[in-house]
C-alpha cells in the first residue's frame, strides 16, 4: 500500500522498522527519526520508501489550487488527550512532556 500524503490522520509509514516514521495528517506531515541509507539493497529499499512518501507530499502540495501561505496554527489533538511517544521522555518510570525547544528529532514538512 502506497503512502498517500494528507489523506487522513491514521496512516503512519515506518521505514527500516521504525527508525524513521512519516505520520499522516490532513494539515501536516511529520517525519521523525534518523534514517541511515546504506549502499546496499536494504539502503535502496529505504531510500525508495522515503522518496515515495516525499513525492506524495510534493504532488499533493503542487496540485492544491488554493494552497495558503501558512496554515493557521492550532493545538494538536491527540487521541484520548495523550501526546505521542515521540514527544515524551521516560524518567523514573513516568512519562514527562519534553519542552518544545527539545523536540529536535521531529520536523514538519
Amino acid at each position: 500500500m502506497a503512502f498517500k500524503a494528507f489523506a487522513n490522520d491514521t496512516d503512519i509509514l515506518n521505514i527500516q522498522g521504525d527508525v524513521l516514521t512519516v505520520n499522516n495528517d490532513p494539515t501536516r506531515i511529520v517525519v521523525s527519526g534518523t534514517l541511515e541509507v546504506t549502499r546496499d539493497k536494504a539502503g535502496l529499499k529505504a531510500a525508495l520508501a522515503l522518496q515515495q512518501a516525499i513525492n506524495s507530499v510534493v504532488e499533493v502540495l503542487q496540485n492544491e489550487a488554493s494552497l495558503p501561505e501558512h496554515i493557521a496554527e492550532e493545538p494538536r489533538k491527540w487521541p484520548r488527550g495523550e501526546l505521542p511517544l515521540s514527544t515524551r521522555t521516560r524518567r523514573s518510570g513516568f512519562f514527562h512532556e519534553r519542552p518544545e525547544s527539545r523536540r529536535n528529532q521531529s520536523f514538519l514538512l
